[in-house]
């Protein structure tokens, strides 16, 4: 059983420092269309280390943990650069007016960690919730039946 609770119209995500982003509401399509970008990037990212050579074709690819790690930031950033549409407490680094929203100043506020880390957990709480409710009535391991 699911309960369809996801927002359908945009919603504010409180960050650090100050900072609200105005967002998307949550959905498949974000998810799909960032997870693309986001190994894309990360695949041309030259902090990538150089793969090693295939030593055969049916052996599957090892990512290691630099590439893991870059996926998930170009991930956490594609998502930001799809998602967010409006901002407070954001300010380009000359001036005092609010720095526009556009995907290089995205870029640039999820360059900061505490930011970066807080937005993704916020954002994709609704879709875990969802799968958390989803696991607690799933056939229990070796019966068949549902977990009580």
């Amino acid at each position: 059983m699911i309960r369809l609770n996801l927002a359908t119209s945009p919603y504010w995500l409180d960050l650090p420092r100050g900072v609200r982003v105005r967002v998307h509401p949550v959905d498949d399509a974000i998810e799909e269309a960032a997870r693309e970008v986001a190994i894309e990037r990360a695949l041309k990212d030259p902090r990538r280390p150089e793969p090693a050579p295939a030593e055969g074709e049916d052996k599957p690819v090892k990512i290691d943990a630099v590439t893991r790690g870059l996926i998930k930031s170009h991930l956490t950033t594609a998502t930001a650069e799809l998602a967010i549409i409006e901002w407070t407490g954001v300010l380009p680094v000359e001036g005092n007016d609010p720095a526009p929203v556009d995907a290089a100043q995205i870029g640039q506020l999820m360059r900061f960690p505490d930011i970066a880390k807080d937005f993704r957990k916020q954002y994709w709480r609704p879709l875990d919730q969802v799968i958390a409710e989803g696991n607690a009535s799933a056939a229990a391991p070796d019966t068949g039946s549902a977990a009580v």
